[in-house]
């Protein structure tokens, strides 16, 4: 089998531009996306604040989970220094 049948190339195991979404992330990839260093996100996952799934020695968070967190803490992500009455 070669990497291309895999959907794979050589930059790090990232799925090509034509292959499905991506149902995982890197911690540090939350991290990045979360605007979070490395090391706060490693501390969310210690925490529990952000779920994972190790696969083998990999840590690995699933991207459904990251979209129902995201979404449950839109409601509480509220702008109350622009109070107008």
């Amino acid at each position: 089998m070669s990497v291309q049948s895999s959907g794979l190339g050589h930059d790090g195991g990232r799925p090509r531009s034509n292959s499905p979404e991506r149902l995982t992330y890197t911690v540090d990839e939350v991290g990045r996306l979360l605007g979070l260093s490395r090391n706060s996100a490693y501390q969310r996952v210690a925490d529990g604040q952000i779920p994972t799934i190790r696969m083998g020695r990999r840590l690995l968070v699933p991207k459904a989970a990251l979209d129902r967190l995201l979404e449950t803490a839109a409601p509480h992500m509220t702008n109350n220094t622009d109070v107008r009455k």
